[in-house]
């Protein structure tokens, strides 16, 4: 019996191995097409898929920008796409030039410095898109489900952004530089904060105009004082109350005040306290 259920193991977890690979697939190969791969010498690096980025690498940018029709017009694009085609050819001819064994090592250097910040474009390209898909799909699971978009958009959706984060300064810490991750814990959100509502401000402004007759949410008005609040603690209480000194008592502190502040945030987003608008 043993055996068998250990055979029988081994061939899901085979087969889910399979599925996946076979899902992720297409995935990949979309990936591989539109953005170089970093992690290889560029002497290594396959030399069909990185002449293919001329052409592959600026129609996806316009596709999940949605330039078309309104920035870009069909015929620009098809324009674009044939002079892509000429540099894709053009690299592919001279590959063995720029990256060859024979290859000097300015070339190497100028054809790693090009895919690099072509892979930092992409990238966030490629996270754009992403972040839109994990929108509509949150706002879908909030029609269906019936909640608020804002509850959905302060839980699932902040942790899911806040994630890296969190591992990244932590690893950070446990190296021995805790300066550096505390400034990363405040440089992070600030940046998303500022940079993040000032370009969608800027997008919304220049399609329609000044926008008026705005009004808060309750749990926005909420979440706002919150993070006044928090942030109010880390400026005066830390070396003013604190003396410079975190303790264990300090992070069990700030971690129930997140406790408390995301059941009152529930609570309020479902309309179970606080029913009436406050602005």
């Amino acid at each position: 019996l043993g055996a068998f259920v250990a055979a029988a193991a081994r061939a899901c977890s085979k087969t889910a191995s399979v599925l996946s690979a076979a899902a992720e697939a297409p995935v990949l190969t979309v990936l591989r097409a539109t953005m170089p791969d970093l992690g290889a010498d560029p002497r290594r690096q396959s030399r069909l898929l990185t002449s293919l980025l001329p052409v592959t690498a600026p129609l996806f940018f316009i596709a999940v920008e949605r330039f078309l029709p309104t920035v870009v017009t069909p015929a620009g694009a098809v324009y674009g796409a044939v002079c892509g085609s000429i540099g894709a050819v053009s690299l592919y001819c001279a590959w063995p030039v720029l990256t060859g064994p024979d290859a000097p090592a300015r070339a190497v250097k100028i054809m790693d410095t090009v895919l690099t910040a072509l892979a930092f474009v992409q990238s966030v390209t490629w996270m754009d898109a992403t972040a839109g898909e994990l929108v509509a799909l949150l706002a879908a699971v909030g029609k269906v489900s019936g909640v608020s978009e804002t509850l959905l958009g302060a839980t699932v959706l902040a942790w899911g952004n806040s994630v890296g984060d969190l591992v990244a300064n932590s690893t950070v810490a446990r190296e021995g530089r805790p300066a550096m991750a505390i400034a990363a814990c405040f440089a992070g959100p600030l940046f998303n904060l500022l940079m993040g509502l000032s370009m969608g401000l800027v997008a919304a402004t220049a399609v329609h105009g000044t926008i008026s007759g705005l009004h808060l949410q309750n749990e926005l008005v909420v979440l706002s004082l919150c993070l006044v609040c928090s942030l109010l603690h880390a400026l005066l209480a830390v070396p003013l109350v604190h003396h410079w000194r975190v303790s264990r008592g300090m992070a069990v502190c700030m971690l129930g005040f997140y406790v408390v502040f995301s059941v009152v945030y529930a609570l309020i987003a479902a309309g179970m306290i606080f029913q009436t608008q406050w602005t």
